[in-house]
């Protein structure tokens, strides 16, 4: 049986050679590279051609001409968790969709930029790699060894939960993401005034999880999906065996 073809998905930051490092330690067979969007403020601080998209460029280039491999590039916000976090799921779900591995590079990029990478990785079950400068005192010098992040790959989160969790959380998905009783959510679940007690209980687990957020209005608990509990009900409900 053939392996699966590997993807990477690679931060661009401000580095090239940390990043085309982890890029050649890998199988490659398609490449997605996520700088920054090119803006007037960076290239007066940088200097022209040293932009993250400059990079990025630099990089797609070099892995063309020595790989034949061909680069998508995808800009990224630098400092948005929430829009970098839902742009490297969907990249990585495409990806998985078609039978690709995928592999993160977290070499470069702004914290926040790694922050969501390692987040989608960590949710998603794919290898994540970051390439240890050889010197890092105000900046990061040189290039070491490329290492291998230690996250649970092939763990899926949502499948860790028990059914009735997992039901709540896609009838809040279907009800638009937030609902203003518990009993409209109960209705929406098809269970009784008898059941509430038990849809508290999974709330409360599903709140301290950070799937859900929950505030107090009158006598009223209006219950909302959170980011992170919006991006995992996009895939369907795994029944425990």
């Amino acid at each position: 049986m053939s392996s699966p073809k590997t993807t990477q998905v690679v931060l661009v930051g401000w580095d090239y050679e940390r990043v085309l490092a982890g890029i050649f330690s890998f199988p490659l067979d398609r490449l997605i590279l996520l700088p920054t969007p090119q803006e007037e403020r960076e290239v007066k601080i940088r200097g022209p051609g040293k932009t993250s998209l400059d990079y990025a460029e630099k990089i797609r280039d070099t892995v063309g001409e020595l790989r034949k491999v061909e680069a998508e590039l995808h800009p990224i916000p630098a400092h948005d968790f929430a829009k970098d976090f839902e742009t490297i799921v969907s990249l990585i779900k495409r990806e998985q969709s078609k039978g690709q591995e995928v592999i993160l590079n977290v070499s470069s990029g702004t914290k926040i930029m790694s922050a969501a990478a390692i987040s989608a990785a960590f949710l998603y079950g794919t290898r994540t790699c970051y390439t240890i400068p050889e010197t890092e005192i105000y900046e990061a010098k040189g290039v070491g060894k490329t290492i291998t992040l230690p996250l649970l790959v092939g763990f899926k989160p949502l499948q860790t939960l028990s059914d009735s969790a997992q039901q709540i959380l896609h009838a809040l998905r279907e009800m638009g993401g937030e609902t203003e009783t518990m009993k409209t959510l109960a209705r929406k679940l098809g269970w009784s005034k008898d059941e509430l007690g038990k849809l508290s209980y999974h709330l409360n687990r599903l709140e301290a999880y950070g799937l859900v957020r929950t505030r107090r209005v009158g006598r009223e608990l209006t219950i909302q999906l959170s980011e992170t509990g919006f991006v995992l009900t996009s895939e369907p409900v795994t029944r425990k065996r």
